[in-house]
């Protein structure tokens, strides 16, 4: 549905209007764990909102504004747990390494081919007689596999790898990456 699509843009928008922004504002680990404190703390109520079994969404909004209340906090939630991995990740994960180049590498791939395998994944776990929990993770994990393996085969070297993530080459006992930046070109060694 085109407002899928335009959800999903908007997430897609800010990481390209972000990338590159990293040194605007040095990394905080506490303010990382305050956001994903907040956000964390937030998800109660909006699961209450779309599937009341807590009776929290009774105890906090008048019937007529369940559907309001449930889209603006779904919405804080998702910003909320977005600027809180950012700010983890920034501060925790700053350092070069090579498994962390290649999952980022690949996370383009995983995000263009996640949504198709999301509804596989769901159509086939529905009728599991299990925990929602168990079938979530069930279903993240065979996806990351699936993405990640037709990545390393199906992409990283080809011209759709090229596309996502720039030229790479391979040699011998390491790769290189290399970036189109106008005139020149950056050789990055993973």
């Amino acid at each position: 549905p085109p407002h899928t699509l335009f959800y999903y843009s908007i997430f897609f928008l800010f990481g390209a209007l972000y990338y590159g922004r990293d040194q605007i504002k040095k990394a905080s680990a506490y303010r990382g764990w305050i956001l994903l404190l907040i956000s964390v703390s937030i998800f109660p109520i909006a699961f209450d909102l779309k599937s009341p079994s807590l009776g929290i969404r009774e105890a906090l909004f008048s019937p007529g504004n369940y559907h309001m209340a449930s889209v603006i906090i779904e919405a804080t939630y998702v910003w909320l747990m977005t600027f809180a991995w950012i700010e983890l990740f920034r501060y925790y994960f700053n350092k070069e390494s090579k498994i962390l180049r290649y999952v980022s590498d690949s996370s383009y791939w995983m995000y263009l081919g996640h949504m198709p395998l999301v509804f596989l994944g769901q159509h086939w776990l529905r009728n599991w007689e299990v925990s929602p929990f168990i079938k979530f993770g069930v279903n993240c994990f065979w996806i990351f596999a699936v993405l990640l393996v037709s990545y390393h085969f199906l992409v990283r070297y080809t011209p759709i790898g090229t596309f996502l993530n720039g030229k790479r080459k391979k040699t011998e006992g390491e790769e290189v990456h290399i970036k189109e930046s106008g005139q020149e070109a950056i050789r990055e060694v993973n």
